[in-house]
C-alpha cells in the first residue's frame, strides 16, 4: 500500500515532525505485536501488518487537531518520556485485532482501556454527579502529580 505519512502542522510545535514519525512507527509496531500476542494466547486469524496499523494510527493522528479525542488536552512529545501521563497514547476503539483507534493522553487512555466510549462517558458522568462537582474545563497546562514510572511529581519529567 502506498500511503503518504505527512504530518499535521500542529506537530511542529509539539515535539517536531521527526519525534512524531518515530512515535507513529513505535505505536504501529506495538499494536502489531499486541495483536500477534493476542492471537497466540487466544487463537484466531490475523493477517494485518505493522504498516496496516500505521495507516490507521496516522489517520487518527491527523484527525486530532493536536488535542486528545476524549480529554481535549493538547498532545505533545515536548520534553516528555513515554512513561509520562500526558504522553500521547493509542486507544483501541474496538479490540486488539482491529485497527480502529483514537489518540489521547496516556492517563486518559489507561482510564478508558476496558471501557467503550459510552461506558467511559457514563462513569465520568457518574463521578461528576456523585461527587457534586462544579462544571469546569481543565487548563491546557493541567498535569497529574505522578507518572507511571516514578513516585515523584510529573513536573520532574518535564
Amino acid at each position: 500500500m502506498n500511503y503518504k505519512y505527512s504530518m499535521p502542522d500542529w506537530v511542529h510545535g509539539n515535539g517536531g515532525e521527526e519525534a512524531w514519525r518515530k512515535w507513529l512507527d513505535n505505536r504501529a509496531k506495538g499494536c502489531h505485536r499486541r495483536a500477534k500476542k493476542f492471537i497466540k494466547k487466544y487463537g484466531g486469524q490475523y493477517s494485518l501488518t505493522a504498516s496496516d496499523w500505521k495507516v490507521e494510527i496516522h489517520k487518527a493522528l491527523q484527525s486530532t487537531d493536536g488535542i486528545g479525542i476524549y480529554s481535549q488536552l493538547p498532545l505533545s512529545l515536548n520534553d516528555k518520556k513515554e512513561t509520562h501521563p500526558m504522553w500521547p497514547s493509542v486507544d483501541h476503539l474496538s479490540d486488539d485485532l482491529t485497527p480502529k483507534v483514537a489518540i489521547d493522553t496516556r492517563v486518559i487512555n489507561d482510564m478508558k482501556t476496558i471501557l467503550s466510549e459510552q461506558e467511559f462517558k457514563d462513569i465520568v458522568s457518574h463521578l461528576f454527579t456523585k461527587m457534586k462537582l462544579e462544571v469546569k474545563a481543565l487548563e491546557d497546562t493541567w498535569r497529574p502529580k505522578r507518572d507511571y514510572a516514578s513516585k515523584g511529581s510529573s513536573d520532574d519529567l518535564n
